[in-house]
């Protein structure tokens, strides 16, 4: 059965129609627009681009970062998108004719990489979605962790030698200002005063440009003491690292490995992995949380 499926990002609004194996049939990636009332013009850029890839009579999970009520279909913070209490399902179903859900990315796209990707088995798992944000789902005992804040590990404080940048959420050193991906660029570029392609421009550098290594190098060792932090707190064994800056590869997920080995103490060392979906594991996420509708 076809879905449409909805990642809202700080940065792009991604809409695929996906078959029944997750194919994508369909895709649109757009900027995330803006204005006085964000969730008004967030749901009228879905709303056209399901018409324009004439879906609005599939199922549709449309899922967005922050603290979500999903039965109510409320996007109840969002410090990236600037909303509170937006009544996202509300503005969307009268112009679908198809069930609608609301979701929270990380929570999805965990849910992906779980079910269907690189989590599978794993008893006590973390999978970490970084791209303009950083958030996780946390599994224990193969039970998810469920719960308004859990798992925002992007807004959690640290002591490193990065923690004079401030976070969108207004607190000073927070993972998510020094280890997102557009946190990447943004270093790069307060540092350099040049532009780049966003945390690849950056990844592109690294074997030239000594401040690249330096921005990219602070993003591996604070991501290295917040995984830490997981193992300590809820025992994860396994990090799936997904999310647009995993499309990295090699240059995220080989360093972060050596330097989460290097700080770990007390810690049992994780074994962490790339995402099977990469980029695409939040949207495969709506798609299932489309089917659960159904």
């Amino acid at each position: 059965m076809k879905v449409a499926a909805v990642d809202v990002g700080g940065t792009t609004i991604k809409v695929e129609v996906l078959d029944s194996s997750n194919v994508a049939q369909q895709r649109i990636v757009v900027p995330t627009p803006r204005g006085d009332d964000p969730a008004q013009a967030v749901t009228s850029r879905i709303v056209q681009l399901l018409r324009d890839l004439d879906a609005t009579d599939l199922p549709v999970g449309v899922v967005v970062p922050g603290l979500v009520d999903q039965s109510a279909g409320i996007g109840l913070h969002s410090a990236t998108l600037g909303w509170k209490n937006a009544p996202l399902a509300d503005l969307l179903r009268p112009h679908i004719t198809a069930p609608v859900a609301i979701g929270h990315d990380v929570t999805a796209g965990g849910i992906a990489e779980h079910e269907l990707g690189a989590g599978g088995g794993a008893a006590n798992l973390a999978v970490v979605v970084i791209g303009t944000g950083i958030s996780s789902s946390i599994w224990v005992d193969h039970r998810r962790l469920e719960g308004t804040s859990i798992g925002e590990i992007g807004h959690v404080a640290l002591l490193t030698p990065a923690r004079s940048t401030v976070c969108v959420c207004g607190r000073t050193g927070c993972l998510e200002s020094i280890a997102s991906a557009s946190a990447i660029a943004q270093r790069y570029h307060a540092r350099t005063d040049r532009a780049v392609d966003g945390a690849a421009g950056v990844a592109a550098l690294l074997d030239t440009d000594p401040v690249a290594r330096s921005v990219w190098d602070d993003a591996i060792d604070a991501l290295a003491r917040s995984l830490l932090a997981l193992v300590a707190i809820v025992g994860s064994e396994r990090i799936v690292i997904t999310g647009g800056l995993s499309n990295a590869g090699s240059r995220l997920i080989d360093p972060l490995r050596d330097r989460v080995a290097e700080l770990a103490v007390v810690e049992s060392v994780p074994d962490i992995v790339p995402g099977l979906f990469a980029g695409r594991s939040v949207i495969v996420g709506a798609a299932l949380l489309a089917r659960s509708m159904t």
